[in-house]
């Protein structure tokens, strides 16, 4: 069961990053303006947290499953610390 509940938040966080991609940002030099060319909004999202984004969506458990040496996945559990900090981000969101 909470393999697939995995699976639905990493689904969930997946879809985050397309709206991301999508959604304007204010205009740091001019407060009130937001920021609408789509290229703008792409390279201002790669620069700031997709990484953390995308290191947070990757299926940990599902590699550990596919993988003859399963042992390595497992090691990088302590990456899944990053799903705490992506869980912060959206709780800062709904604030």
């Amino acid at each position: 069961f909470l393999f697939f509940l995995n699976r639905l938040v990493d689904i969930v966080f997946i879809v985050d990053i397309g709206v991301n991609m999508c959604l304007m940002y204010p205009d740091p030099e001019q407060p009130g303006r937001y920021i609408g060319d789509h290229e703008a909004i792409v390279r201002h999202y790669l620069r700031g947290w997709f990484t953390l984004d995308m290191v947070s969506v990757l299926p940990f458990e599902a590699l550990s499953l596919l993988s003859e040496s399963g042992e390595n996945f497992r090691r990088l559990k302590v990456l899944r610390v990053l799903r705490i900090l992506r869980i912060l981000k959206l709780l800062r969101i709904v604030r």
